[in-house]
């Protein structure tokens, strides 16, 4: 229960984004959190999407509540503290909720990043599969995911699988399943294309029946509109969840064969691609290999 002063500090502060700051910043006890509900600190804020700064740059602003609710999830597990569990999820799934709702406007990595680092502080069994779910949109972003997705491939998967208990292994193979998909990356980007098109005008002014053979076969090489198969987390957070944390050892003594067999359709899409990422099919070529030798 707050006092008459908590009270007073919360109305100095509100609206006033400096003191908010700090506030988030300082403060860590539980007390704070249903007043702060009550006055809306925890709904979905528009304000934390990403901002043109100028044409083509973007600033990633902090949601400075993220701070403080890190902090209630660091406290989750103490006694007379676990109704705060549910209460951090429900944020988590609104703010997400909303984002997707809104033609998916918040996109901000360092938001995602947070929910992650609560979801570490989370005792599994609370973690369901309706919050598991909000992974693949999190980590889909016109911008960076590499700090939503190295905390994701390092430390939920290893959470999940540091254990025996079977419910726990099934969300671990749900998240592998998530961080091993595909998505396709332009292989030139648009500047790119620009400068190429310019280079060949002479070519590429002309009506495709008027090239000649060979023109049409310079410009073919290009592949212009070609997209390069990539995992969605970069490879170097794969290798060391995967490889040098040896999950894929782990994944192979204790998950199902399903994961395989769901490896196995990436690999054959991957290599129905006439020009696929070398880099890419090292790894999952990797991961496939050490998984198999457990079957």
């Amino acid at each position: 229960m707050l006092g008459e002063n908590d009270l007073k500090l919360l109305d100095k502060i509100q609206n006033r984004t400096v003191y908010e700051d700090k506030f988030f910043q300082k403060r860590s006890e539980v007390k704070w959190f249903y007043e702060l509900k009550k006055r809306g600190y925890f709904k979905p804020n528009p304000n934390t999407a990403p901002q043109e700064t100028e044409k083509g740059y973007f600033f990633i602003p902090q949601w400075n509540v993220l701070l403080y609710l890190e902090k209630v999830s660091q406290q989750v597990t103490t006694p007379g503290n676990e109704k705060y569990i549910d209460e951090l999820l429900n944020i988590i799934r609104d703010v997400t909720k909303y984002h997707i709702q809104h033609d998916k406007i918040l996109d901000n990595y360092r938001t995602w990043w947070y929910f992650v680092k609560i979801l570490l502080n989370t005792p599994n069994e609370k973690i369901d599969n309706d919050i598991l779910n909000l992974i693949p949109v999190w980590l889909e972003s016109k911008f960076d995911n590499t700090l939503p997705a190295s905390e994701i491939a390092t430390k939920l998967l290893p959470k999940f699988m540091g254990s025996d208990k079977p419910e726990d292994l099934q969300k671990a193979e749900k998240i592998v399943d998530m961080v091993t998909q595909i998505k396709g990356i332009p292989k030139y980007s648009e500047q790119e294309k620009k400068e190429i098109r310019e280079k060949y005008k002479h070519i590429f002014d002309k009506p495709e029946e008027e090239r000649t053979d060979e023109e049409k076969l310079e410009i073919a090489i290009f592949r212009l509109d070609e997209e390069e198969p990539k995992t969605i987390i970069g490879t170097h957070y794969l290798l060391e969840s995967f490889i040098n944390q040896k999950n894929a050892t782990k994944v192979g003594e204790k998950c199902s064969e399903n994961v395989i067999f769901n490896l196995a359709e990436k690999l054959k899409s991957i290599f129905e691609k006439e020009q696929p990422s070398g880099e890419f099919i090292l790894y999952l070529v990797s991961f496939f290999v050490c998984y198999s030798s457990y079957i």
